[in-house]
């Protein structure tokens, strides 16, 4: 039900565009396109995502999942094709994690709850960070803000807040949670895993420059883009609206975000004197450059992974597990954890 709303969203948003758009404007803005700064904008999102693969691992490893850089940049293909291909409630964060749980096994079986923590701490990471640089660009941006990039600099700024508060504040509230002998529910193998992140602030630290170097890349990206159009955007400028947009996209109204990419470049660019038609054109352009490598990811699960890890991915069924907790299932790797509470007969 949820994909048929999305689904009927971005049919909703295209519609919207179209009618609204100036299609003489928009051919001529890619009749003028420059094809080579758009070859680098694809360059540069692949290195983003080598980037990515990196910092998922450091986030897994404290976890108990190994493998090397490669392989976990492999699965960040491999999720980027599911993002791309399937629109449905497998999503590419979802794929990736599955496929990490298949990689070290628990004492029963796949890890499912922790490799998909994992996914989510990088993700956090990277929003945390689209937030701090658009905060941190916007006073040194060139140009003269619109009230609504203001607007959405502060908005996006006051929930980062909130979040590291709250990462900040879960472990203290259980302060007695160890993440070695974690409890059997959902709730303490949550506060475990924080407990696991907040003990190690350097990997925090490294994996947040990490995160930065990501979104750095993706705002060149988006700004390469803009210059195969020939648009008078400067570079700061960029720094600060591509965040906003990149967590506008994030709303779950639309797939892959499609409409609304292109709707949040027009409503922050039309005010600099961008014509509508080459905002739409940005955002479409920009979307090419994610989507083509993306498709990489099919090529990856066809000749890159072993066969094993292949056949991981089996459905929407291998979803129902993800959030089974076994009393005995690790985290942080350790395959008597869950077992210090118990007799020593059960043992």
């Amino acid at each position: 039900m949820k994909t048929k709303l999305r689904i009927l969203g971005c049919l909703a948003l295209a519609a919207v565009i179209a009618w609204r758009l100036d299609w003489h404007r928009f051919r001529e803005a890619f009749a003028r396109l420059d094809p080579l700064p758009w070859s680098f904008a694809v360059g540069l999102y692949v290195a983003a995502q080598i980037v990515s693969g990196e910092r998922w691992r450091l986030l897994a490893r404290p976890l108990g999942f190994g493998g090397s850089t490669v392989r976990y940049v492999a699965y960040y293909f491999v999720g980027m094709f599911f993002n791309l291909a399937l629109p449905s409630s497998v999503g590419g964060d979802v794929a990736r994690s599955l496929y990490l749980a298949g990689q070290e096994r628990g004492p029963k079986g796949p890890r499912h709850l922790e490799a998909f923590l994992t996914v989510l701490a990088e993700r956090l990471s990277g929003v945390l960070m689209l937030a701090a640089l658009a905060c941190a660009a916007a006073p040194f941006c060139p140009v003269p803000l619109p009230e609504r990039v203001w607007v959405g600099v502060a908005v996006v700024g006051a929930g980062a807040l909130v979040g590291v508060g709250l990462f900040l504040l879960l472990p203290i509230a259980d302060s007695s949670v160890n993440p070695q002998s974690a409890g059997r529910g959902l709730r303490a193998r949550l506060t475990a895993v924080a407990v696991v992140y907040r003990r190690r602030p350097w990997l925090l630290a490294g994996t947040a420059l990490l995160s930065l170097a990501v979104q750095a890349l993706n705002v060149a990206v988006v700004a390469a883009c803009g210059s195969a159009l020939g648009l008078a955007v400067p570079p700061l400028y960029y720094a600060v609206i591509v965040p906003l947009v990149t967590l506008l996209t994030l709303l779950p109204v639309s797939i892959n975000g499609m409409g609304l990419r292109e709707l949040g470049y027009t409503v922050f660019l039309v005010p600099l004197g961008v014509e509508p038609a080459e905002a739409v054109g940005l955002g479409l352009l920009a979307f090419a450059a994610t989507a083509l490598p993306a498709l990489g990811g099919a090529f990856v699960m066809t000749f890159g992974l072993q066969k094993r890890d292949a056949a991981l991915f089996r459905g929407e069924q291998e979803l129902r597990p993800l959030f089974e907790v076994p009393d005995d299932e690790p985290v942080g790797g350790d395959p008597d954890q869950g077992r210090a509470r118990q007799p020593p007969t059960a043992a």
